[in-house]
């Protein structure tokens, strides 16, 4: 299991999106921040094949997960500390396209109520790397075992951008990172995942599998929140 984890790190490795300034500079005025997220509201399913006709991709609703909320939580208690928190409930616009910082912004409305959003968005990693193998927002990716022993991934793909309220210019982004390191770069939230968690008839999870796998991405998100804000330097 350790092997596969860091195989499939190393190969995740180079196509983490970030971006990141890493100074605090950028934030010297910056004094209050609205927090909202916009991770996507489904689970993906993406099946690997022998050829990438044979890939699949299926959908299932995240209704009533409440991801956006955990980020929006995790956020303002490692926030609150350095920013006064302003309430701007993301049902009072719509974010359906806030795919990265500059589509996000476009979404966003202007305010003087308060300096800058943090914005959490769902996000792409090209995962193993060949076509048909991307990592898409939340989700499992499988590999059936062809000659190989089959492989279950579980990710978490998202951004964290700040936002200037009141001009709508990107000040930062980086892509979400776990806290641990290999050779100096952060790997992106995922992680190898119990075969168990793949539904015998896709996309139809047990409960079983459903609490296993929101589980796991507390876990994933514990981990990558924090390590995503130190990267942007935001509590510098």
């Amino acid at each position: 299991m350790k092997s596969k984890l860091r195989h499939l790190i190393v190969a995740t490795l180079a196509m983490l999106p970030t971006h990141s300034l890493a100074s605090a500079a950028k934030y010297s005025a910056i004094h209050s921040i609205a927090i909202v997220s916009h991770i996507g509201n489904e689970f993906s399913f993406e099946r690997s094949g022998m050829t990438i006709f044979d890939n699949h991709l299926d959908h299932a609703s995240l209704d009533g997960w409440a991801l956006d909320q955990r980020f929006v939580d995790s956020l303002t208690k490692i926030l609150s500390s350095r920013y006064v928190i302003k309430s701007e409930p993301a049902s009072s616009f719509s974010l359906d396209g806030c795919d990265s910082p500059s589509d996000c912004a476009k979404l966003l409305p202007r305010s003087a109520d308060f300096d800058a959003y943090v914005v959490v968005y769902g996000s792409t990693s090209r995962g193993f790397g060949a076509p048909g193998q991307e990592f898409n927002g939340v989700g499992l990716f499988y590999i059936p075992g062809f000659i190989r022993s089959a492989h279950t991934a579980l990710h978490v793909i998202y951004g964290i951008a700040v936002i200037d309220a009141k001009t709508g210019s990107v000040i930062d982004w980086t892509g979400g990172q776990l806290s641990k390191s290999y050779f100096g770069d952060h790997p992106p939230p995922v992680m190898d995942a119990d075969g168990s968690l793949w539904p015998e008839t896709v996309p139809n999870l047990t409960t079983q599998q459903i609490d296993a796998i929101k589980a796991s991405i507390s876990q994933l998100l514990d981990d990558s929140i924090p390590s995503t804000v130190d990267a942007l330097g935001l509590l510098q």
